[in-house]
């Protein structure tokens, strides 16, 4: 507890009658009149002070850098600072009196409105929002205003206003937006890839070229590292690292969702780091497995051109050979008539010259152009014209061709001609290939290829099919499993078909036998 205050009794001192020494009097007129003058200097230089004080405060109002109002509860103008008048294109004579109303753009009058009458009912208000003015002579000026009606009194009389002119700041945002809808639209319509990726290859971004490219949506992508969708053979992409991956120019394999593999040519760039520090790569590449199709088709054109004169040279000079050799093969067995084992040797060489001019005829027709005459036909009745050709060689076997036709959609726009030739060397091979009675089976489905629509052609037989290794190198030129092939029928097939615009494989099986799988694109309009 605290002690209570000690009481002592007053000291003797000059009363009200003491003149200082102790003795009763009447005060000093001197003493009056001194106490006067210092009371006056104390007022005078409070009133300096003040003065100065008011001074001060009128400069930092006259010429503050942001601008200053004091309105009314209706919003007419009372004061107005040097930087008000600027901004607002005009003298401060010529403000005092005005509505501030006046200077609001007119889409922002009703938000005005409402917030000068809630800062007239409480007193100490605050309000803050942007604003746009416009001055009577001059463009419209972004603002933040700060607006606060008078404290202190139950209601308040006046409202400060304080504006900041944040127009540069606005048109710098808007350009910004403007720059980032521009790299934002290019990015979205570009018919190439563009990717960012973290340090680490993963997805930040793709665009919807790439997305439908590989066939996955953009929540597969994100976040997935680029080196799963490369295949093996690919350079190996770096780990995590804190700087932009090093991934050198050059092509690659990407593997799209439906198992196919397209060249992507690329080039890299590092991007500025983000302020959390993240490092990022921008990747922008385009796809060239259409472009390297045509140069590879291109080459193998120049190849067969070549081919083709030299062997158009060879044949002219080897036909007039082989018709001396075929002449004097005559004559001789004429004159061997008697003799079997002279003949059966006749015979032999007369097999040989066959062989040998049925080989300058495929080459002959591997090398020629290729001269298409498409018209819409029925794909059913080219193959059963195949079939009726080679009546001959399938005379005195057993040969059957089934058909398993899973849909109304078999006409296509095709060279009859050439397709034909198609099927009968596929025909022929089956013929050739197998031993005992032969099934040939023809299955037609329809499907979509890479957003396009095509016709299947499957033409399954029953012969002995393909090994491994004879599947990589069944369309290769002069490859053959048959002793007196020429290896030229389905590289023939194979050229035949993509100039068609279409494509030729070997297939899976389902049971003995050989599948070679034919897409054919479907006319558009037969689709939808």
């Amino acid at each position: 507890m605290e002690n209570p205050p000690t009481s002592y009794p007053p000291e003797p001192g000059p009363g009200p009658q003491s003149n200082g020494s102790g003795l009763s009097g009447p005060a000093s007129p001197g003493a009056a009149q001194a106490a006067q003058v210092s009371g006056d200097e104390h007022l005078q230089q409070a009133l300096r002070q003040a003065l100065e004080n008011l001074l001060r405060y009128q400069e930092l109002f006259d010429f503050a850098p942001d601008g200053y109002l004091v309105t009314d509860l209706q919003g007419l103008i009372q004061e107005a600072n040097h930087e008000a008048a600027a901004m607002l294109g005009t003298r401060k004579q010529f403000l005092v009196g005005k509505p501030l109303l006046f200077f609001v753009l007119s889409p922002e009058r009703r938000t005005f409105t409402a917030n000068l009458s809630q800062l007239g009912l409480l007193s100490g208000c605050r309000l803050q929002w942007e604003l746009m003015l416009r001055p009577p002579r001059g463009a419209t000026l972004y603002t933040i205003v700060t607006a606060a009606s008078s404290p202190g009194e139950e209601r308040p009389t006046s409202i400060r206003w304080t504006f900041r002119d944040i127009t540069h700041r606005r048109q710098a945002e808007e350009a910004l937006r403007a720059q980032k809808e521009f790299a934002d639209s290019l990015i979205e319509l570009a018919e190439a890839v563009v990717l960012v990726l973290d340090s680490s290859g993963h997805i930040v971004r793709s665009n919807p070229f790439f997305r439908s490219l590989t066939g996955q949506g953009e929540k597969e992508l994100e976040g997935r590292s680029l080196a799963d969708l490369l295949l093996p053979e690919n350079p190996h992409f770096p780990g995590p690292s804190s700087r932009p991956l090093p991934f050198p120019r050059g092509l690659h394999l990407l593997r799209t969702k439906d198992g196919q593999t397209r060249t992507i040519a690329w080039s890299t760039r590092a991007l500025r780091p983000s302020p959390e520090g993240n490092v990022w790569t921008l990747f922008v590449g385009q796809d060239i497995t259409d472009l390297k199709e045509a140069q590879r088709r291109a080459v193998q054109a120049e190849r067969l051109a070549a081919i083709g004169e030299m062997i158009a040279g060879l044949a002219h000079e080897s036909r007039n050979a082989l018709q001396r050799g075929q002449a004097c093969l005559e004559l001789l067995r004429l004159r061997l008539q008697n003799q079997p084992e002279a003949l059966d040797l006749i015979e032999r060489v007369q097999k040989a010259q066959d062989d040998l001019h049925r080989l300058y005829e495929g080459v002959r027709a591997y090398a020629a152009p290729i001269r298409l005459e498409p018209h819409v036909c029925d794909l059913a009745q080219v193959w059963r014209e195949a079939w009726e050709e080679l009546g001959p060689v399938r005379a005195n076997r057993v040969a059957e061709l089934c058909e398993e036709i899973h849909t109304t959609e078999r006409r296509c726009e095709v060279s009859p001609f050439h397709l034909k030739q198609v099927f009968r060397n596929l025909m022929e091979n089956a013929l050739s290939l197998s031993r005992g009675p032969v099934r040939i089976t023809i299955r037609c489905t329809p499907m979509v290829i890479e957003g396009r629509p095509f016709l299947q052609v499957a033409v399954q037989d029953n012969g002995p099919g393909f090994e491994a290794e004879q599947r990589h190198k069944a369309f290769q030129p002069f490859f053959t499993t048959k002793l007196r092939g020429t290896g030229l029928g389905l590289a023939i097939c194979k050229r035949l078909v993509e100039a068609h615009g279409g494509k030729i494989a070997v297939g899976d099986s389902p049971g003995p036998g050989a599948v070679i799988l034919i897409h054919l694109p479907l006319p558009e309009a037969d689709h939808e």
